[in-house]
């Protein structure tokens, strides 16, 4: 839809992918249990902090509780698992998508630096290649252009 949207607005046909960015909250561990309790700490923590906001902004989901980790999970705005588990998810999400850029959130309410690094690390050495591989080829931004 948003291609169709840039091209009816703005006259520009864009290729599958181009423009588009995904964004998710991302924990891997060595298993999915592992994973899954670590994550759900900071999940826990991290929805007390915005589901007041979250209501405000959409009374609708004021009668409901807040969503959790595992309908996170299942709208793959949060990937956790193992490592392989989350290169899968996200190769599954670019071949739907046709995301060019990826953002992710490695960092969860309560983790230390350490922790933060550590997930960094995973994610660079055993899903960032696999991504890497089916990424067009694109000139880099210059800043200020």
């Amino acid at each position: 839809k948003y291609g169709q949207l840039v091209e009816e607005t703005h006259g520009v046909k864009l290729r599958p992918g181009e423009d588009r960015m995904l964004q998710v909250q991302i924990h891997v561990a060595d298993s999915t249990e592992a994973a899954m309790r670590t994550a759900r700490r900071g999940h826990d923590e991290l929805t007390k902090l915005l589901w007041p906001n979250i209501i405000r902004r959409n009374p609708a989901l004021a009668s409901r509780g807040p969503f959790t980790l595992e309908e996170r999970m299942g709208g793959k705005s949060w990937i956790i698992g193992t490592p392989e588990q989350a290169r899968d998810t996200l190769l599954e999400m670019q071949s739907e998508l046709g995301f060019e850029a990826l953002v992710i959130f490695p960092h969860l309410p309560g983790m230390r630096r350490v922790e933060t690094i550590e997930q960094l690390g995973r994610f660079w050495a055993d899903i960032r290649p696999a991504l890497a591989a089916r990424a067009p080829a694109i000139q880099p931004v210059q800043a200020g252009v």
